[in-house]
């Protein structure tokens, strides 16, 4: 049994999960997942790991989500049945250069370790936050501490262009990134995949997490990868958004 520390509200429609587990918060590295189960007789649900401590880590809920509806509810002092990670493969680290690093609301938290781990070494971050609305933005000042440049982008549902690709493009024409890295929901990755074609040679995207195993059995996870057939709960999340097949990605996964 695992439990929960705390549940704090973010924003509207956000909420974080705190969960006791001081032993998988030391082998945790960026870009990595958990799967909760909340009874034994539940489905596991995957879900970035959005924040780390020496008490466990923490998981940001979208309450309006299947996850969110199933996990919404627990409070301080709840029990899970089990939470198995960390699991996938991390983000690798290191002295890059410039780094422009995008996320959404789910993807904050995991956005913020990735970030915080390419400072310590000698990179220079922009950081592009997006936000569905006003109401839902939150950890502004978490995103400033862990980027050199930041912004924060409220999309708006009726733009002819996506305010956050719009921006992306924007930077790349100012600045040469050696590396792209998103985390956020699939449509918004093909577009950032297209986006960084021919201005940045090495584009790394986290997957979101699908399935219920963690070992690819259910192969709900499987995309198409340079003409082969991967997982992306193993070989992912972190993979090269340039050499993914994102049509056939994207229609596999709206099944």
């Amino acid at each position: 049994m695992v439990n929960v520390l705390s549940r704090n509200k973010l924003a509207e429609g956000r909420n974080l999960l705190l969960l006791q587990t001081p032993e998988m918060s030391k082998k945790t590295r960026p870009g990595q997942y958990v799967l909760i189960k909340r009874t034994e007789a539940s489905q596991s649900i995957p879900l970035f790991i959005g924040e780390k401590d020496k008490k466990g880590i923490g998981v940001i809920l979208d309450l309006n989500s299947p996850e969110g509806k199933l996990l919404g509810d627990l409070k301080k002092g709840s029990e899970l049945y089990c939470v198995t990670g960390p699991l996938g493969k991390p983000l690798r680290v290191g002295d890059i250069g410039n780094i422009c690093i995008i996320a959404d609301a789910k993807g904050i938290g995991s956005a913020i370790l990735i970030s915080n781990a390419f400072r310590n070494f000698e990179n220079k971050i922009y950081f592009i936050a997006s936000f569905a609305s006003k109401k839902q933005r939150f950890w502004e000042q978490r995103i400033k501490k862990s980027a050199d440049k930041f912004l924060v982008v409220t999309n708006k549902q009726d733009a002819l262009v996506n305010s956050t690709t719009s921006e992306l493009h924007g930077l790349l024409r100012r600045k040469h990134m050696n590396l792209v890295v998103a985390v956020t929901d699939l449509p918004l990755l093909y577009k950032i995949a297209k986006a960084t074609e021919l201005r940045s040679r090495t584009l790394t995207m986290l997957l979101p997490p699908i399935g219920d195993d963690g070992i690819g059995m259910s192969s709900h996870c499987r995309f198409p990868y340079q003409n082969e057939s991967r997982l992306s709960c193993i070989e992912g999340p972190p993979v090269d958004g340039h050499k993914v097949d994102w049509e056939a990605l994207l229609a596999r996964r709206a099944w």
